[in-house]
């Protein structure tokens, strides 16, 4: 396991451990946010490439549970909603599409607030040849010692495959 991965891994863990009160799975956060991108696509147009402009909603659900023995277990999952652009050039239609989601169980107990962050993978479709895009964008979230959970969309990037 990457070195990253395992932080990443050991902040979840901190995350849901603080909140000893969810002996049962609960939804912490239920989130939608925009997402509005203007990205040169480089393999559209027959190769040619063109600027598309994309916008739509990123759907977040983030839901844990601590046991009594203090294993926390966290689930997000993340999918596109009507995320939909047009290339300037060609009128070509893109559609977002796919989900991300990442569940982990450890243990652990320590002290909020504790941030997270983790990348999301979701593709967008392009009538046509050749005019997929791979679309990544970084999720963070920070969850407080009240219990309040905030989620932001960070380094958004777009990519030819």
């Amino acid at each position: 396991m990457s070195p990253i991965r395992c932080c990443a891994l050991a902040v979840v863990c901190l995350t849901m451990s603080a909140f000893p009160g969810l002996a049962e799975e609960k939804e912490l956060t239920n989130t939608v946010l925009p997402i509005a991108i203007s990205a040169w696509i480089p393999c559209a147009a027959g190769g040619a490439g063109e600027w598309v402009t994309l916008a739509g909603n990123v759907h977040t659900v983030v839901s844990g549970q601590v046991n009594p023995n203090d294993v926390v277990i966290l689930r997000t999952h993340v999918n596109p909603q009507q995320v939909t652009g047009v290339g300037t050039s060609t009128g070509t239609t893109y559609q977002g599409n796919g989900v991300t989601r990442f569940s982990i169980t450890l243990d652990s107990n320590p002290e909020p607030p504790v941030d997270y962050t983790y990348v999301n993978n979701f593709r967008v479709i392009g009538a046509g040849p050749d005019n997929n895009l791979s679309v990544k964008h970084d999720i963070h979230i920070t969850v407080n010692g009240d219990g309040t959970v905030a989620v932001s969309i960070e380094k958004i990037r777009i990519t030819c495959q």
